[in-house]
């Protein structure tokens, strides 16, 4: 068994023996109430290399596509072959280390806290989770383009600057402001579907002899 293996395992073993304390202190109810809690310490356990490679690459794909089309709707030529983005003057790829699953992860966790606090509809938190897929790849493209725009008309050291290397948590904040006004909106939809009494609909009856 590789060191790999050993990591996802120790981790997965650890991950079970909290999980199993905790329903063995304070039993089968609060297990429940702590469930999301509870699921999170999964993300400490190490993905299957091959999972992660897969999700990588489709990142990848999915970035250098939606770039090179917001580069066409920007209005600068651009080519795609695989992950290279051919542009004027400038040719760049996209690396495994641009396909931002670091962020994407935390994107994911964040969603999953987000969705078990202000959603009640079991569908509409699965459809919030579901949106996490487009609003990364919308991220990274707005990333790849905003670094290419600036070192073909501002300065080339923008590719490798600190932007490029320290610059990840302005964009995953931006993937946070595509995220809030979702979360309102179903919010919103879902305080539509409720009918109250003493709101809409109101009547009151009136007992005998009134």
């Amino acid at each position: 068994m590789g060191s790999i293996s050993d990591l996802e395992f120790s981790a997965l073993a650890l991950v079970s023996t909290w999980s199993g304390l905790f329903l063995f202190w304070y039993g089968p109810h609060a297990a429940r109430m702590a469930l999301l809690p509870l699921s999170l310490l999964l993300f400490m356990v190490p993905a299957p290399e091959c999972v992660l490679n897969a999700v990588v690459q489709f990142l990848q794909q999915g970035s250098t596509v939606l770039s090179c089309d917001l580069f066409r709707v920007l209005g600068v030529p651009a080519l795609q072959d695989g992950t290279v983005i051919v542009l004027p003057r400038l040719t760049l790829q996209v690396l495994p280390e641009c396909s931002g699953i670091r962020s994407s992860i935390s994107l994911l966790i964040l969603t999953l806290v987000v969705g078990s606090l202000y959603l009640r509809s079991g569908w509409n938190k699965i459809l919030l989770v579901l949106m996490i897929v487009p609003l990364v790849l919308v991220k990274n493209a707005i990333r790849i383009v905003t670094l290419s725009l600036l070192a073909l008309y501002v300065n080339p050291d923008f590719l490798n600057g600190p932007l490029h290397r320290h610059g990840g948590i302005l964009f995953f904040l931006i993937a946070l402001a595509m995220l809030i006004p979702i979360v309102m909106v179903m919010r919103w939809f879902e305080r539509r579907g409720e009918a109250p009494f003493g709101e809409k609909g109101f009547t009151q009856v009136n007992g005998p002899g009134a």
